[in-house]
């Protein structure tokens, strides 16, 4: 590690996480990377979460806390510490994640090494509340590793969600992953509605630069599977959109349009947004006519496939 290590800022919206927040907290603290503060959002919690934070920034001079005086969401309470960040690297991590005490050092090593990485990623393992799902390990091996792909072959991978070896593609981690701060600034400045566009998001990295990958599991994400019907706020609003055979024409126009405004992705590689469009519609196109077919089968058939898919899983 140099002497003089490049400041990594942690951003953390926090919201109702009581549960898991002192897990949370606790894991960053314990990075062995030296040089790293940490900015906490409470967005007006009901539960203890505010209390907890303010506990860990008494004791700890590289948290700082505030209390937003009214809800703003997922993604702007997120979005005003973005904006805040003073180090090289961001790190946006959730509440209820886990992350390895090495973390964030072996994702500033590539970094450093290579100053065409604009982000980097480990294997992430992803597990379930109430254990709804079992628990899987997000990897990107052989020639699906975002480090070894082309330009093309990783956009198409990324908007299609298949790696090369046909396993589905998780690319848009990357927005959980370490960033250089100014290439995350300028992609939320340049993008509209960015929590629902994270692949999108990661797509402005690919063309400013290229993206790392650290094939250790280094990070636990813990979600939260909630029943269509019971979602709410950005959530529920994005279910109701995703219903509109207008949505993926909105996304593409959104993506292509966020390309030729960034100022940070190199004018001669902004003709990729035409690609980068087609790319997304065509995978929507299949996605779409999967979905019309599957909705002609039988429910007989669709409870085999269905309990084959879980099979498969468990193994």
């Amino acid at each position: 590690m140099p002497a003089l290590a490049p400041l990594v800022t942690i951003v953390l919206p926090t919201y109702n996480g009581a549960a898991l927040v002192r897990r949370a907290l606790d894991a960053l603290l314990a990075q062995e990377y030296p040089s790293i503060d940490i900015l906490v959002a409470d967005d007006v919690s009901t539960d203890d979460t505010a209390s907890i934070c303010e506990e860990y920034a008494a004791r700890y001079p590289r948290i700082r806390v505030q209390r937003n005086v009214r809800n703003l969401g997922a993604w702007e309470n997120f979005a005003q510490l973005a904006r805040q960040a003073s180090g090289k690297y961001l790190l946006w991590a959730s509440q209820d994640d886990w992350w390895d005490p090495r973390f964030v050092a072996a994702l500033v090593e590539p970094m450093e090494r290579d100053p065409e990485f604009v982000a980097a990623l480990s294997a992430v393992r992803f597990t379930y509340v109430n254990e709804v799902a079992p628990p899987f390990i997000s990897r990107f091996t052989g020639k699906s590793r975002p480090d070894r792909q082309s330009r093309r072959a990783l956009l198409k991978a990324m908007f299609s969600k298949r790696s090369a070896d046909g396993a589905m593609n998780r690319t848009n981690m990357y927005i959980h992953g370490l960033v250089r701060t100014r290439s995350f600034q300028a992609a939320m400045a340049a993008y509209p509605g960015v929590i629902l566009h994270e692949r999108q998001v990661v797509c402005h990295w690919v063309l400013k630069g290229r993206l790392a990958y650290v094939d250790e599991v280094l990070c636990e994400k813990h979600k939260n599977l909630v029943p269509v019907g019971q979602r709410h706020g950005e959530e529920a609003a994005f279910v109701v959109a995703r219903s509109s055979p207008f949505l993926p024409l909105r996304y593409a126009s959104d993506m292509v349009g966020s390309i030729l405004r960034s100022g940070d992705i190199p004018a001669e590689r902004k003709f990729w947004a035409v690609a980068c469009a087609w790319y997304y519609l065509a995978a929507s196109a299949r996605k779409q006519a999967e979905r019309a077919l599957i909705g002609a089968l039988p429910k007989s058939l669709l409870q085999v496939i269905s309990g084959r898919r879980k099979a498969r899983r468990a193994t």
